[in-house]
Order: structure tokens, then sequence, then C-alpha cells
């Protein structure tokens, strides 16, 4: 069976690979440190799985360790809208639901609540140039998934090639939140850097539940 631990190690390993590539990325738009906040991010939410702490409680307590964590360890501007949404999704009511619901009806509402959290904290919206031309996608993929009934496999895999597919829009977009605003002529032809670390973790949440043995 997948644990918190099984997901949290492959999002650490998945964002040390990328953490070049997620601080060039940056460099193009702002200070080049995004690279260094996910990769302790990542470190930091991967420890608290392999501590055991996740297991055996309800949804909404690991989110919301999740959360906190990423708050301490990671509080760039970016590690802090992960967090806010990590919070806020903690909050959802279905994050206190039974084993028996819907996993990825469950996922979809999660995401969309931590839409929420980062969409108040950042006062950005879709087409904008952040992380959210990632997260929107990823989120409407696993309500179709959920909707279609397929596994959660399925449905990661779903919302790995959106999120994906969203952060390489970004390329062609203008920026108009942050400190990419000042100067939105300098990142264009580059993905945003939020929005490819989305891809990557969601890329690493699907390479998990596809691995042999794995319920699907």
């Amino acid at each position: 069976m997948t644990t918190w631990a099984d997901v949290l190690d492959q999002v650490r390993a998945d964002l040390d690979q990328a953490r070049d590539e997620l601080g060039r990325l940056d460099a193009a738009a702002g200070d080049g440190d995004l690279g260094l906040t996910m990769t302790a991010a990542g470190s930091a939410a991967a420890a608290l799985a392999a501590s055991g702490d996740l297991d055996g409680v309800p949804v909404s307590a690991v989110l919301r360790s999740l959360g906190m964590e990423l708050a301490r360890s990671a509080p760039s501007t970016c590690g802090t809208l992960f967090a806010r949404g990590l919070l806020r999704a903690s909050r959802e009511p279905a994050a206190d639901g039974d084993a028996n619901q819907n996993l990825v009806a469950l996922a979809a509402a999660l995401v969309r609540a931590g839409i929420d959290g980062i969409q108040q904290a950042g006062k950005a919206q879709p087409g904008e140039r952040t992380l959210l031309d990632a997260l929107f996608p990823l989120q409407e993929a696993l309500k179709a998934a959920a909707g279609r009934g397929d596994s959660p496999a399925a449905a990661a895999a779903a919302a790995a090639a959106a999120a994906a597919a969203g952060a390489e829009l970004t390329t062609e977009m203008e920026a108009r939140t942050g400190r990419a605003s000042w100067i939105p002529e300098r990142a264009m032809g580059n993905m945003d850097a939020g929005a490819y670390a989305v891809a990557v973790i969601a890329a690493s949440v699907a390479a998990v539940l596809s691995e042999p043995g794995r319920p699907s």
C-alpha cells in the first residue's frame, strides 16, 4: 500500500533533480532561489513522513502538519504559498472523511481548496504566469477523472499531464504579479518556475502510484 513516506520521498528526489532548472527558471524572472526553496521543502516534507508522524492520522492532520513544516522550512514567497495552500486544504471538510470515500474526488476537492488558499494569499488569477497555471488544469483533470470513475493511478497520470501542459503554456504568458511583473519581458520564453515545480510534484505522485504492486 502506498504511504505518505513513499510519495514524499519521491517528491524529494525529483525536486532535488530539478533544483538547477528551478533555479534557472526563477532567475529569469526573480531572484533565482526557487531551486533551493523547493529542495528544502521537499527534504523537510520527506523527513516528516519518514518520522512516522503522518501515519494513521486523518488527511486533515497530514495536510496541516505539512503546511506548518513548509512554512517553517521554506519561508520564501513560493514556499509560503504552498504552505498556505496545504493549510487551507486541511480545513476542507472532505479531509476529515472516512477511508471509504472516493480518493480521486477527495484529491480534486483538496486541490480546489488549496488553490483558494493560494489565491487568497497571492491575489493571482490563472493566466498571470504563476503556479496557478499548473494547479488549475491539474484540479480540472482530477475532477474529470473522478467523474469518469478513474483509478487513483490513472487520475494522477492525467493530473500530471495537465499540470505539465499548463506549465508549458506559461512560456508565452506575461507576468502580472510579484517580482516577475517588474520585468515581464525577461521571463518570456521560459516556463514559470512555480508552475514547473507543481508539474514536477504532480509527476512524482503519478510515478509512485503507477509502480507495480501499488493499488490502482
